[in-house]
Formats: structure tokens, sequence, C-alpha cells
């Protein structure tokens, strides 16, 4: 029996949201982010001083953050600033929009009075400005005090008494306590570097970087990489090479780290851990050592399975990659186990997680002959807002096991490289990405393909302008500074109709804007075709609403055409956070008459719901508790159980009917909490579905957010009424 090592990175990184002329940040994400997960995760480590890992601190959030402490703010943070009775109708709306930017089932209401302030709002039933008349001075106070509150990391609610007692009281918040929370929040900001530079320094955690902006490097370097993963793509017209802006981002990132922390980094995560062998020598030059990218592009590269008794010595380990005379040494990450963090865990007890998780570690370490290297690398940050307490049980039971595991430890890759100095060398290195081993969300859209035709002619317009100036000249500095913002990965991973964030238009609206900065900062009129939007209307939404009442023949198939034609209808789609995998679930219908609740589901994989081993689970955050569960989807008869709180004792039982879909109907008095209590019309309903395989959740629809609507009233055909 081997051993298995695992080199547990962390991904920390928010897109480049500042505008370079104006000063103006429009979204809050470094802010709130900063508070909860960069100092939080950082808190964790700092409490098991024995687990060794790597954190990955992108250049663009860490300049952002320093803004903040310089005294820069963003928008949604102003309108937290500004006195609750001093707000105007058009940002007292606005407030109403992004206050409640938070996981309503985890963030939002487990607090009763943000649950309240939420509830209130009523956002399936009207608009913010419709909402905004019954929100007085002292709810809009409290709300911008709780938008706040949440964001802190339940290690720093320990630690800080003044928080605590906002949390404790709760409500009735003066302006004085707000400045408290807003205070205290500027205080963790100012906390995360200094901590990370601690951890660093006594060798427990390695500190690692990206390229300054996050962009794809290979699609810098040579976009016509693109096309060996994907053969036949159509890319941007008259695209070019832009390796310089490839190497200027290389080096400003290594130069930012060093300044910052003392040290060059040796190692990297390329963003969305892009890769090819074009980008080699460009790492090297700057004394990057290790990089690291997905286990499929290892496959790809060896041209072999991956599974299998073999999996162990192919994958856990290092490789060598050669080019032009270079050399890096490239880890894969096991993707399983990334996603099991990222996605599945959140759903399970804490300890019972950890303990699958240890669980898989100790199996390769069984497989091994000798001692596995174990990367695993995701994001440090999103998840977390879908556990429960923001994960901090699950990753100190998570530590803890990894602490006393027997076969088991953890290392930062540095360390490990250098006391296993032996390598073989890949035959080539398989140009592709963390997520389906090719670059086709940042590519192959038809929406990509225009943001790059833009990207190129801004550019080449650029070198034109500057030419001439000065080598140190501050408006040039910043024209190029706007540029290499508008090549990050993160604008094209909205373009393209397989994703979307609920602010696709912000975010399209950023990509243009530092570009039409090139032009402003050289005192030149950005063109006309910057102000052209590149989002374009979708033909199939992901999401549609109940419009009409159902009439629905509970016999586990699609009985005729207008049978589901009035419900709501979600398709998954692979979001931010969106596993890499096929989904299980292909869409999901709901709808209603005007006494029960009417689900449908589609299943991706027919065969596989058939096996026996999958269940539905639909889980209500309004009414709170309770629980609706067909478990196991069995077509000879699925038994449907009410989990959770106590329900009304009135009304029918929910039924269920699985053949070629799953059909559910439950009764809105069911759902009601305690005998008589059943929901009237107007409440609302809001759940998410769950697919289970056993007990073990696989695939949570939809990924974030919840699918809601206001229990019908007899008037509701005629008010929902369209052509």
């Amino acid at each position: 029996m081997g051993k298995a090592c695992l080199a547990l990175v962390w991904h920390q990184h928010q897109p480049f949201y500042r505008d370079l002329v104006t000063g103006r940040v429009p979204l809050p994400w470094v802010r709130l982010h900063a508070v909860k997960d960069y100092w939080g995760m950082a808190a964790l480590l700092d409490e098991f001083p024995e687990v060794r890992a790597c954190i990955n601190l992108t250049p663009c959030m860490l300049a952002q953050l320093d803004a903040y402490l310089g005294g820069g703010s963003d928008d949604v943070l102003d309108l937290a600033r500004k006195p609750a009775a001093e707000l105007a109708a058009e940002e007292a709306e606005r407030l109403l929009e992004v206050g409640f930017w938070a996981s309503w089932d985890r963030m939002v209401r487990p607090h009763a009075r943000y649950g309240e302030l939420l509830a209130k709002r009523g956002h399936a039933q009207r608009s913010a400005a419709r909402a905004r008349r019954e929100f007085s001075a002292a709810d809009l106070r409290d709300l911008q005090v709780w938008m706040n509150l949440v964001w802190f990391h339940p290690f720093w609610v320990e630690r800080d008494e003044a928080i605590r007692a906002l949390l404790e009281k709760g409500r009735d918040f003066s302006e004085d306590e707000k400045a408290i929370a807003l205070e205290r929040q500027h205080a963790a900001m100012a906390e995360v570097v200094p901590l990370h530079k601690k951890l660093a320094e006594r060798g427990q955690v390695e500190l690692t970087t990206t390229p300054w902006a996050h962009p794809i490097l290979p699609l810098l370097a040579d976009p016509d990489c693109a096309s060996v993963a994907m053969p036949g793509v159509r890319l941007a017209k008259n695209r070019a090479k832009l390796t310089e802006d490839a190497r200027e981002h290389v080096r400003r990132a290594v130069e930012s780290h060093a300044e910052r922390f003392g040290e060059r980094p040796v190692g990297v995560w390329p963003a969305e851990g892009g890769v090819s062998e074009e980008i080699v020598p460009l790492l090297a030059a700057e004394g990057v050592r290790w990089i690291a990218t997905d286990e499929e592009i290892l496959s790809y590269s060896i041209e072999s399975s991956l599974e299998g008794p073999e999996r162990a010595a192919k994958l856990y380990r290092p490789w060598r990659v050669e080019s032009d005379g270079a050399a890096v040494d490239v880890l894969f990450r096991d993707h399983s186990l990334a996603d099991a963090i990222g996605f599945r865990y959140q759903h399970m007890d804490a300890r019972r997680a950890a303990n699958d998780f240890i669980g898989h570690l100790a199996g390769i370490a069984k497989a091994s002959d000798g001692e596995a290297l174990v990367p695993v690398v995701l994001d440090g940050e999103n998840a977390w807002e879908h556990y429960p307490e923001q994960g901090a049980p699950f990753l100190r039971e998570l530590y803890g096991r990894l602490s006393e595991a027997p076969n088991v430890s953890t290392a930062r890759v540095r360390d490990w490289l250098e006391s296993h100095p032996e390598r073989e060398t890949l035959p080539r290195l398989f140009p592709g990405s963390w997520i389906g081993h090719d670059f086709y969300i940042w590519a192959g859209h038809r929406e990509d393909r225009i943001a790059w035709e833009r990207l190129y002619r801004v550019r080449e317009d650029l070198v034109r302008l500057a030419a001439g100036r000065a080598e140190h000249d501050e408006s040039a500095r910043r024209a190029w500074e706007s540029l290499y913002a508008a090549e990050g990965s993160d604008w094209f991973w909205w373009y393209g109709d397989d994703r979307s964030s609920g602010m696709d238009e912000t975010y399209d609206t950023l990509f243009r804007g530092h570009l039409k900065n090139v032009y402003r900062a050289l005192s030149e009129r950005p063109p006309a075709f910057l102000d052209e939007a590149i989002l374009e209307r979708r033909g199939a939404q992901a999401r549609s609403n109940p419009r009409a009442l159902l009439r629905v023949t509970l016999d586990g198939r699609a009985t005729d055409f207008f049978e589901w034609q009035g419900a709501g209808c979600y398709r998954p789609q692979r979001g931010a956070m969106a596993a890499a995998g096929a989904p299980g679930v292909r869409r999901v219908f709901y709808g209603f008459d005007l006494a029960t609740l009417y689900v449908r589901v589609d299943f991706a994989d027919a065969e596989r719901a058939h096996e026996g081993k999958l269940g539905v689970r639909l889980v209500f955050l309004s009414p709170p508790g309770a629980t609706v569960e067909v478990s196991p989807l069995d077509a000879s008869g699925s038994a449907v159980k009410i989990l959770g709180a106590p329900r009304s004792g009135e009304g029918e039982e929910p039924q269920a009917a699985f053949g070629h879909v799953l059909e559910l109907a439950c009764p809105f008095a069911r759902l009601g909490r305690g005998p008589g209590a059943s929901l009237a019309p107007g409440d609302e309903i809001a759940f998410y579905v769950l697919l289970l395989e056993g007990a073990d959740p696989l695939e949570r629809v939809p990924a974030e957010g919840l699918l809601a609507f206001s229990v019908p009233g007899p008037d509701f055909e005629a008010s929902a009424w369209s052509v």
C-alpha cells in the first residue's frame, strides 16, 4: 500500500471591475469575497497549521483590494453608506435589487430579519418600484446592514464582539451601527494580505499567481490552438497572435506578486486551467516552475484513458513539459474530487462529506505503489455560499481528518517537487482548459467571435495611437492597462447561450467599457461600434414562469402537447459554478392548478434514471421546512414522502408517476405549517430540485437561486393572460 499526498489549491479570483479612467466599480464582489472567503479561507488554515496547501491569489483581484484599502468604493457600497432616510426613490429601488445578492437559502433566510425583508420584497410578485412603497426608512437601513453582515465569515463573527452584537440585535439598526458594520468590513479586508503572508512565511501555505488580468493565455499566444480540440470551429476573423500581451500578463503577475509577498512565485494556475505548449517559454522565462490544469488535458496529451488500475500511476504525479528549450512541471487535477467539494458536499452532513473525501484519498493510496501526489484545484470562494455556515463546518472536519488520517498527507507543491525530482516528459501538451479540454466557452460562440474581433481592432488602434509616445507616458500606460483588463477570460465566459450570470448585460458593458477606455485614456473618442451590445437576444430562455393553470394526467409521460404548456420551465445551464460534466436533469417544468403544485422532471439520461438508483427531492425555502421526496424512481410505482417540519394534515397525499419523465403532484394544503395552516393565494412558493443517487446529491436545479411563484387565486389566468 502506498501513500496519498494531497496538493490542495484554492483559486481566489474576481474579474477586473474597476474602470481605469473613472475609477468606478459597479459590482461589489471583490469586497464581499474578501471579507468572507479571502480572509476566511486563510483563517481556517491558520487554525490547522499542520495542513499544507496552496492559495492562488490573482493580481487583478489583489489590485482591486488595494484600491478599497486606499479609500476606494463601489456602487453597491455607496448605496449602503447613504443614510436610509436620504435615499431617493430610484436609489431605494436599486437597493431592493442589489440588497439580496446572496444565497437566499444559506445566507438570507437563516436570519429572521433578513428573511422577513426578502419576503416583503416579494421578488416573485412585484418589481422593486412597487415593493419600495412598503419599505420604511428603518426597513431600508436594516437591509443596508444585513446585505453586509451576512458576508462576514463565521470565524470573524466568533472573534468580533461588535459584529456579534449586531447579529444578535437583528433589526432596527441605527446609522451609527451601520457604520460599525462597514468599518469592520474594511478591517477584515485589511487583514487579507498580512494573513496570507503569515501563512507563507511559516511554510504552511504556498502562494501562487495567475497572469495579470486572468486571460486565456493560449488564446493570446496563438488563437489557432483552439482548433486542435475543436476541429472546424469558427474563430474570429483577422485574428492575431498577441504573444507580447501574453508575456506582459505573466511579467506583471510575477512582479506584483514579488512586490506584495517578498518573493517571486514558482507556481501558476493559468486562468481557466488554459494551457498549450506555446505558453511554456513565457512562464519559464519569469521563473515559473510548475503549473496546473485538468486531468482531461493529460488524457488527450498521452492519448490514453485515465480509468482503471493505471489511473493512479498516470494522474497522481507531475509531468515535465518542454517547448522551445524551456520546461515547466505540470500537475493535472483530479476533477471528480474538485467537483465533489465544489458542488456535491454542500448538500451533505459535514462529517460525512469529509469522510467521503478522505475515503477517496485512502483509495488512491491503496492503488499506488509509492507516494501519489493528488492535485485538487478549485474555486476557493463561490461554493461556500451554498454550504451551511459558509462551509466552515465542512472544512474544519476535512482539515481535522487530514491532520490525522493514516497514509494521507498534505504538501505545498513546491516542497513536494523539490523532494521528488524525477520526472517523465510528456510527448506533447494538448491545448485546452479545465472544462471540456477545449476553449469553446471563450472562443466558440458567435458572441465570442464578435468580442475578440472588437478587441483585435481596438488593439490595432492602440498600437497606432500610442506610436511615438514616450516609454513611460502615463496616458499610454493607462490605455494598455485597459486593453489588458479587456483580455480577461471572465467577459468571454458570459458570452454565448450556454450560461448566464443573471447580469450578463453588466459584464458586456464592462468589457466594452474597458475597450472604450483605451481611447479615453489617449483623449480620443471611442468608435461607435463599441456602443453596440455584443449580447444577442436569446432564442430559448433558461427559465420561463407559469402562465396558465395546468390540467395534468399523472402518468409519467407527456400525455399531449397542451398538458404542460402553461407551466414554468427551467433548463439547467452551465453557470459559473456548474460542474463540467453533462447534467442529469434536462429540464424541470413547474406549475399548478388552484389547489395543487405540479412538477415534472425530464432526464438527460433516461436509461440511467430507470436503473433504480436515482431519486428526486423538492426542497422548499418558502414555506420553510417542507421537503418532498420521490426515491427511488420506480416505474412500477414511486413512493412520495413529505419530510422536515410537520405539515398540515388536510388535503390529499402527494402522488408521483415515473415513466419517460417524473410527474409529481403535491397539494398546497400539504405544504402548510401545522394542522389547518394551508397556504393562501399570494403566499410565496420557492424551491429547488435535488437529483439524488441513494442519499447523495448529484445535481441541484437551479444550481443557484430558486424556482418561485405565488399560490394562485381564482383570477390567476385572467391576470396572467397574454397573446
